[in-house]
């Protein structure tokens, strides 16, 4: 025979279960979210290392364009006199 769930520590019971359920439940969900935070700042950590390598390489290229027009102007500068 099915126990009678109109019993109060049958409704205790079930509540209990609800609730352990519940917290265990929170605490996966917690988990699983720290852990993702913990990838997205390992993936924020390796994008900004990319990007600093991506503008100093920019850097370098300005450099050198700077300089190359540089020695263009002398150049034209030399033609002129």
């Amino acid at each position: 025979m099915p126990p009678d769930i109109t019993k109060p520590n049958n409704h205790i019971y079930w509540l209990w279960a609800a609730y352990v359920a519940l917290a265990g439940m929170m605490l996966t969900g917690y988990i699983s979210l720290r852990d993702r935070g913990e990838i997205i700042k390992d993936k924020v950590a390796v994008n900004e290392l990319r990007l600093q390598t991506q503008l100093a390489e920019i850097k370098t290229k300005l450099t050198s364009i700077d300089a190359s027009l540089l020695e263009l102007k002398n150049d034209m500068r030399q033609r002129h006199e």
